[in-house]
Protein backbone atom coordinates (compact mmCIF):
# COMPACT_ATOMS: atom_id res chain seq x y z
CA UNK A 1 0.00 0.00 0.00
CA UNK A 2 2.78 2.23 0.73
CA UNK A 3 3.45 2.50 -2.72
CA UNK A 4 0.43 2.99 -4.52
CA UNK A 5 0.30 6.39 -1.55
CA UNK A 6 1.62 9.29 -3.88
CA UNK A 7 -0.80 8.13 -6.65
CA UNK A 8 -3.78 8.33 -4.53
CA UNK A 9 -2.81 11.25 -3.67
CA UNK A 10 -2.57 13.14 -6.61
CA UNK A 11 -6.10 11.58 -7.42
CA UNK A 12 -7.47 12.97 -4.34
CA UNK A 13 -5.64 16.25 -5.12
CA UNK A 14 -6.94 16.26 -8.51
CA UNK A 15 -10.59 15.35 -7.37
CA UNK A 16 -10.47 18.60 -4.73
CA UNK A 17 -8.96 21.14 -6.80
CA UNK A 18 -11.82 19.91 -9.75
CA UNK A 19 -14.50 19.93 -7.35
CA UNK A 20 -13.49 23.50 -6.10
CA UNK A 21 -13.09 24.56 -9.67
CA UNK A 22 -16.79 23.00 -11.03
CA UNK A 23 -18.33 24.54 -7.61
CA UNK A 24 -18.81 28.30 -9.15
CA UNK A 25 -20.34 26.72 -12.21
CA UNK A 26 -23.25 24.06 -9.89
CA UNK A 27 -23.78 27.19 -7.87
CA UNK A 28 -24.53 29.84 -11.14
CA UNK A 29 -26.90 26.72 -12.35
CA UNK A 30 -28.58 26.99 -9.19
CA UNK A 31 -28.94 30.35 -8.90
CA UNK A 32 -30.56 30.62 -12.59
CA UNK A 33 -32.70 27.51 -12.23
CA UNK A 34 -34.05 29.30 -8.84
CA UNK A 35 -34.59 33.19 -10.77
CA UNK A 36 -36.12 31.25 -13.27
CA UNK A 37 -38.87 29.59 -11.23
CA UNK A 38 -39.21 32.55 -9.11
CA UNK A 39 -40.08 34.60 -12.49
CA UNK A 40 -42.56 31.70 -13.74
CA UNK A 41 -44.06 32.11 -10.53
CA UNK A 42 -44.39 36.37 -10.84
CA UNK A 43 -45.28 35.97 -14.46
CA UNK A 44 -48.30 34.20 -13.51
CA UNK A 45 -48.86 36.06 -10.47
CA UNK A 46 -48.74 39.15 -12.55
CA UNK A 47 -51.03 37.51 -14.92
CA UNK A 48 -54.03 36.40 -12.57
CA UNK A 49 -53.62 40.26 -11.13
CA UNK A 50 -53.85 41.65 -14.62
CA UNK A 51 -54.84 39.48 -17.21
CA UNK A 52 -55.09 42.06 -20.09
CA UNK A 53 -51.03 42.75 -19.82
CA UNK A 54 -49.22 42.97 -22.98
CA UNK A 55 -46.06 40.63 -23.74
CA UNK A 56 -43.74 43.68 -23.79
CA UNK A 57 -45.08 45.25 -20.06
CA UNK A 58 -44.64 41.55 -18.90
CA UNK A 59 -40.96 40.91 -19.93
CA UNK A 60 -40.61 44.40 -19.00
CA UNK A 61 -41.67 44.02 -15.19
CA UNK A 62 -39.79 40.79 -15.17
CA UNK A 63 -37.04 42.30 -16.39
CA UNK A 64 -36.85 44.57 -13.64
CA UNK A 65 -37.70 41.35 -11.17
CA UNK A 66 -34.90 39.70 -12.12
CA UNK A 67 -32.41 42.61 -11.68
CA UNK A 68 -33.64 43.60 -8.47
CA UNK A 69 -33.03 39.79 -7.00
CA UNK A 70 -29.60 39.79 -8.72
CA UNK A 71 -28.94 43.20 -6.93
CA UNK A 72 -30.39 41.89 -3.67
CA UNK A 73 -27.65 38.93 -3.82
CA UNK A 74 -24.24 40.08 -5.41
CA UNK A 75 -22.68 36.28 -4.97
CA UNK A 76 -25.06 35.61 -8.18
CA UNK A 77 -23.02 37.54 -10.37
CA UNK A 78 -19.83 36.87 -9.05
CA UNK A 79 -20.31 32.58 -9.48
CA UNK A 80 -21.51 33.80 -12.77
CA UNK A 81 -17.88 35.63 -13.66
CA UNK A 82 -16.12 32.65 -12.21
CA UNK A 83 -18.13 29.43 -13.85
CA UNK A 84 -16.69 27.25 -16.73
CA UNK A 85 -17.69 29.11 -19.71
CA UNK A 86 -18.90 26.49 -22.24
CA UNK A 87 -17.97 26.42 -25.53
CA UNK A 88 -19.88 26.16 -28.76
CA UNK A 89 -19.55 22.94 -28.96
CA UNK A 90 -20.94 22.26 -25.43
CA UNK A 91 -23.69 24.92 -25.95
CA UNK A 92 -25.47 23.11 -28.77
CA UNK A 93 -23.41 24.22 -31.66
CA UNK A 94 -23.70 26.36 -34.25
CA UNK A 95 -25.11 26.35 -37.78
CA UNK A 96 -23.44 28.13 -40.73
CA UNK A 97 -25.03 28.77 -44.23
CA UNK A 98 -22.71 29.18 -47.05
CA UNK A 99 -23.83 30.22 -50.35
CA UNK A 100 -22.01 29.59 -53.81
CA UNK A 101 -21.85 33.00 -55.78
CA UNK A 102 -22.87 30.59 -59.37
CA UNK A 103 -22.29 33.71 -61.49
CA UNK A 104 -18.93 33.98 -60.47
CA UNK A 105 -18.45 30.15 -60.30
CA UNK A 106 -19.34 30.00 -63.82
CA UNK A 107 -17.30 33.12 -64.82
CA UNK A 108 -14.21 31.40 -63.61
CA UNK A 109 -15.54 27.98 -64.25
CA UNK A 110 -15.71 29.34 -68.30
CA UNK A 111 -13.10 27.91 -70.05
CA UNK A 112 -11.86 30.65 -72.73
CA UNK A 113 -14.82 32.96 -72.35
CA UNK A 114 -15.70 35.45 -74.87
CA UNK A 115 -17.19 38.85 -74.51
CA UNK A 116 -20.44 37.48 -75.52
CA UNK A 117 -20.04 34.92 -72.82
CA UNK A 118 -19.48 37.33 -69.99
CA UNK A 119 -22.24 40.19 -71.50
CA UNK A 120 -24.98 37.19 -71.11
CA UNK A 121 -23.63 35.82 -67.74
CA UNK A 122 -23.87 39.84 -66.57
CA UNK A 123 -27.34 39.89 -67.79
CA UNK A 124 -28.41 36.59 -66.23
CA UNK A 125 -27.00 37.72 -62.76
CA UNK A 126 -28.53 41.12 -62.57
CA UNK A 127 -31.91 39.17 -63.54
CA UNK A 128 -31.14 36.59 -61.20
CA UNK A 129 -30.55 39.39 -58.58
CA UNK A 130 -34.29 40.52 -59.15
CA UNK A 131 -36.17 36.89 -59.61
CA UNK A 132 -36.12 34.12 -57.56
CA UNK A 133 -34.93 32.07 -60.58
CA UNK A 134 -31.75 30.83 -60.41
CA UNK A 135 -28.48 32.10 -62.30
CA UNK A 136 -28.20 29.15 -64.01
CA UNK A 137 -31.46 28.38 -65.71
CA UNK A 138 -31.52 32.53 -66.57
CA UNK A 139 -28.47 31.74 -68.56
CA UNK A 140 -29.16 28.58 -69.92
CA UNK A 141 -32.15 30.38 -71.39
CA UNK A 142 -30.11 33.04 -72.68
CA UNK A 143 -27.93 30.67 -74.41
CA UNK A 144 -30.28 28.67 -76.01
CA UNK A 145 -32.40 31.95 -77.12
CA UNK A 146 -28.72 32.85 -78.67
CA UNK A 147 -28.58 29.41 -80.26
CA UNK A 148 -25.30 28.82 -78.14
CA UNK A 149 -24.49 25.23 -76.74
CA UNK A 150 -23.36 24.99 -73.18
CA UNK A 151 -20.80 22.15 -74.02
CA UNK A 152 -18.84 24.05 -76.72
Amino acid sequence: MKEFRFRIIIILVAIGLSIYLLYPTYSDYQNSKEISEILDRKSEEIRQSNPDISTTNLNRRLSVIEDSIKASNPSIEETRQKRVKLGLDLQGGMRVVLEVNTGKLLEKLAKDPDENFRNLLKEAMDEAALSEESVVDIFAGKLSAKGIRLSR
